[in-house]
């Protein structure tokens, strides 16, 4: 996920200074936040799927100067799992191109599946369109022939497979940016992403900016108090939560 520049390169501190009250009370609220949601055994609250941002430069990485550490969660499904459960995610372009993942995907296990059985699937008639498991086992239901159950355990394990695994992966992601400290005043972008761009999940890519990779939503808060923090931060968590979950 892309954060925009928006702060001065003058600011104090990092997150890992500041106190660990304040470091627990981010943390809490983001898992709080990730598992404040139903869904595909995506937002959940798993303290194992929490990390530190890195923010110090060394060899191979130069960090920009608004980074100033943070935490960023990160949970994993694929879109078996969305399709199985009937879900969708509230981000438009990122609900719509998981659709046309799963499209995609359950056309490979179609044309796979024809292949295969395609002296009896012209010999029956049987169209494209209804090349898939539910449609198959209902034909199963009206049929005296056994070549529909090798079918049937031949398409659920095509679908399966072709909905499942690294390169059908769907990430979800909640982050709070830490941008350090000016008078008093602290700074930090909190935002959620839903990512498609399975299985290397990059926030885009420069070659090809055409492929959409992920939806997300990204709103900054400011704080003094640790009162001012918890109110800030769980309604800024909520407000990139509903936009893109």
């Amino acid at each position: 996920m892309k954060t925009k520049k928006l702060f001065k390169n003058d600011a104090n501190g990092y997150f890992e200074s500041l106190p660990e009250a304040i470091q627990a009370i981010v943390r809490d609220l983001i898992l709080d936040a990730a598992g404040n949601k139903g869904g595909p055994d995506c937002y959940k609250r798993d303290e194992d799927a929490i990390e530190s941002i890195e923010c110090q430069a060394r060899s191979g990485f130069i960090p920009f100067d608004h980074n100033r550490g943070g935490l960023v969660y990160q949970n994993f499904t694929d879109l078996s799992a969305y399709w199985g459960g009937g879900y969708s995610c509230n981000h438009k372009d990122a609900a719509k191109d998981i659709e046309r993942q799963i499209e995609y995907s359950l056309k490979m296990a179609a044309d796979a599946t024809y292949d295969r059985f395609k002296a009896f699937f012209d010999a029956a008639k049987i169209p494209k369109s209804k090349i898939n498991y539910c449609d198959l086992v209902e034909l199963q239901e009206n049929s005296n022939s056994d070549t529909y159950d090798e079918i049937v355990s031949y398409i659920q394990d095509a679908e399966t497979e072709c909905l499942s695994g690294d390169y059908s992966s769907i990430m979800h992601e909640i982050r709070f940016m830490y941008h350090g400290e000016e008078n008093g005043i602290h700074r930090a972008s909190v935002s959620a992403a839903v990512n498609t761009e399975g299985p290397y999940h990059r926030s885009h890519i420069s070659w090809a900016p055409g492929v959409f990779c992920e939806g997300s939503k990204e709103v900054e808060i400011t704080w003094r108090t640790e009162g001012g923090l918890k109110r800030k931060l769980k309604k800024a968590l909520a407000e990139v939560s509903k936009a893109v979950f």
